[in-house]
């Protein structure tokens, strides 16, 4: 006779006892040493431990809502409520970035002059996209760091004036002193001249970080059938793709 020792999905204790059955017929198991009980089998996959996991994994790497469903063997009504999740673990802004900074000098919620040689020198751009159909855009507004291109903060919205005062306030615990972007009808009316700098010259690595995003996520495509259908999960997707890549 052959016995198969169960492990604790949670704990990996082997400290494990049978806890009864589902209405469909699935065994059930409690863990001795955490009290929590789990299945070992699953009629429907959505319910399986990682999927979930997966399927963030999977908006990450340019597929669509229909991708993860077909290849998954799930719902796509599945992979929606999933996507909207992840709005609760979106930071606009790097934390890890600022921490790291402030450990090393003060911080000025004030912008320096440019010539400081403490002072943070930002790319500051806008990426356009769109959510159901062209009518309803969507810009992503952020900074990176001038030197190592790291991404700082980001915003979304429409492009107008309003959108560039969020992403200055999301700035503000940064020490910014000079200030690189487009010839932006924005950037020249708001930011101050003695800081601000016109020229793609100096926008590499941002303009780089916008083909990574339009590479990677497939709803960011301009000439595709893919497109986001909500404008929540649109925003959640990105700014989980830039947490995760970028910020970590």
């Amino acid at each position: 006779m052959a016995y198969v020792k169960v492990k604790c999905i949670d704990c990996g204790s082997t400290e494990v006892i049978k806890f009864g059955k589902r209405a469909n017929g699935h065994q059930r198991y409690r863990c001795k040493s955490c009290n929590k009980t789990f299945q070992l089998e699953y009629t429907y996959k959505a319910c399986e431990p990682g999927t979930k996991d997966r399927i963030v994994e999977m908006a990450m790497n340019a597929s669509g809502t229909r991708d993860t469903a077909r290849t998954l063997k799930i719902s796509r009504g599945t992979v929606t409520s999933t996507l909207r999740k992840l709005k609760n673990s979106v930071q606009p802004v790097n934390v890890a970035y600022l921490e790291k900074k402030s450990e090393n000098q003060p911080i000025n919620i004030e912008i320096r002059n440019a010539f400081s040689s403490d002072a943070l020198a930002v790319e500051m751009d806008e990426m356009w996209s769109y959510y159901h159909d062209k009518k309803h855009q969507s810009w992503l507004w952020w900074a990176v760091d001038h030197d190592t291109g790291t991404p700082l903060a980001f915003t979304f919205g429409a492009r107008t004036d309003d959108m560039l005062y969020e992403l200055i306030a999301l700035l503000e615990k940064f020490n910014i002193g000079a200030v690189y972007t487009d010839n932006n009808f924005a950037y020249s009316r708001i930011i101050p001249p003695e800081v601000h700098f016109i020229g793609k010259i100096n926008t590499q690595h941002i303009e780089r970080h916008h083909l990574t995003l339009r590479t990677r996520i497939k709803r960011l495509g301009r000439k595709t059938i893919c497109f986001s259908k909500d404008k929540e999960i649109h925003q959640d997707v990105i700014g989980t793709f830039i947490n995760r890549e970028f910020f970590t």
